[in-house]
């Protein structure tokens, strides 16, 4: 029901290994998948991910006992299961980003900048001409933030699956702020509060200086 590591003895790969032997346990049954359920954040679903397993639904509501949404992940035992993981895993981010305006709302952005870098390319809507264009007009302040503002969301959305490690710490800090403010869709006065930005005129330029320099 639970795995746990003693705090002085983790990142040695001993919860990797429980994951493998249970994993073998479970091909020697016969059973299709085995999964997990936990209070999500970015370290916890680090692991998992790392071990192989697929995000297929996050709670509305945040458990009362860890104070974070519930996660509930599965791995494929079998080659002939990993295709049904491949469509559940589909199946939730088909809906991802509607439910961030609302019932995930109270998601931290590190934690949806993680799961949107497990987004399939296939499922995201391919840039046109007219979206390049509009996203380096932007870069290059020829047009205004809200006249582009669809495009830069889907350049962003390429763009963090392209880069899921960023450079430096104020690139990430940027990258952040990106995906507060055109996917998570947070105010403006909002994302300034948040990254101690003095107005919008200074997020504005983050947006600018992130987009310049890929």
């Amino acid at each position: 029901m639970r795995i746990a590591v003693h705090p002085q003895v983790q990142r040695y790969g001993i919860g990797c290994h429980f994951v493998e032997q249970i994993s073998l346990l479970g091909a020697k049954q016969g059973i299709d998948f085995i999964g997990s359920s936990f209070g999500v954040n970015p370290e916890l679903l680090s692991f998992w991910l790392k071990a192989g397993f697929s995000t297929i639904r996050i709670g509305f509501t945040k458990d009362k006992a860890s104070g974070e949404h519930s996660a509930l992940m599965i791995k494929g035992i079998h080659a002939k299961t990993s295709l049904q993981q491949q469509k559940l895993k589909q199946e939730f981010y088909r809906s991802f980003d509607y439910l961030l305006i609302e019932e995930y709302q109270s998601l931290s952005t590190p934690l949806v900048k993680l799961l949107l870098s497990q987004q399939e390319k296939a499922s995201i809507v391919e840039l046109s001409d007219l979206d390049f264009a509009n996203v380096l007009a932007f870069s290059t302040g020829e047009r205004l933030y809200s006249s582009c503002v669809y495009s830069l969301y889907l350049w962003l959305k390429h763009d963090l699956l392209a880069r899921s490690s960023h450079r430096n710490s104020d690139d990430e800090q940027n990258a952040l702020i990106l995906i507060a403010r055109l996917i998570q869709k947070h105010s403006s006065a909002n994302v300034c509060q948040q990254y101690a930005l003095t107005g919008k005129k200074m997020l504005n330029q983050r947006i600018k200086d992130y987009v310049s320099l890929r």
